[in-house]
């Protein structure tokens, strides 16, 4: 199985289960593994089709970094939140 980052473990565990379950073979969960990146920048946001946030819940900062990555991304790009609460 091919090595993944750290901050995909759980991710990984979750696949691993799938594949022993035999609802996903190995191949498939590689490759689905292989669509998924992180960073810590906006190097190639330009180019995404879909950002999901995951900061703290506080709204100020919330709406400052969605702005800002907004900025970064092409126009028709979904910007997604894992807030639970909006005001």
């Amino acid at each position: 199985m091919a090595p993944w980052p750290s901050d995909f473990r759980t991710r990984a565990i979750f696949g691993n289960k799938l594949v022993k379950r035999r609802r996903l073979n190995i191949y498939d969960l590689n490759r689905k593994m292989n669509l998924v990146s992180g960073g810590t920048d906006y190097a190639g946001f330009g180019q995404l089709d879909v950002v999901i946030e995951a900061i703290v819940e506080d709204m100020n900062i919330k709406k400052k970094v969605i702005g800002e990555t907004a900025g970064h991304c092409k126009p028709d790009c979904v910007i997604a939140t894992n807030t639970h609460r909006f005001p």
